[in-house]
């Protein structure tokens, strides 16, 4: 199923698997399984090994470059990015206003 969603005025369409795929991958990196610089697999590898097309393993990590959660370099495989954003990690700076914990707060 392909379904569409909206990001910076762009419309993208992105495979429900690679959806999943960038989910389950996503939350292991912010919940601390996967730490920065943890290697990742090859996407051949990970294809075969949860029994999906390599375009979609593909699709999912080029979504996770391209979000600052995995770096790349060519020849040398795909890591956990060393330095994830604020924004995706949910911390904020001592320097920054605190009201912004208060998001979630009642009233």
């Amino acid at each position: 199923m392909i379904t569409m969603e909206q990001e910076s005025g762009t419309n993208y369409f992105i495979d429900e698997m690679v959806k999943e795929s960038m989910f389950f991958l996503r939350e292991k990196i912010l919940t601390g399984f996967l730490l920065p610089g943890d290697r990742l697999p090859s996407t051949r590898v990970l294809a075969d090994d949860v029994n999906l097309a390599r375009n979609t393993v593909v699709n999912a990590y080029n979504q996770l470059l391209s979000e600052g959660f995995l770096d790349s370099t060519v020849g040398s495989g795909t890591i956990v990015s060393a330095s994830l954003p604020e924004e995706l990690t949910g911390t904020i700076s001592s320097s920054e206003d605190t009201g912004i914990l208060e998001m979630g707060a009642s009233g």
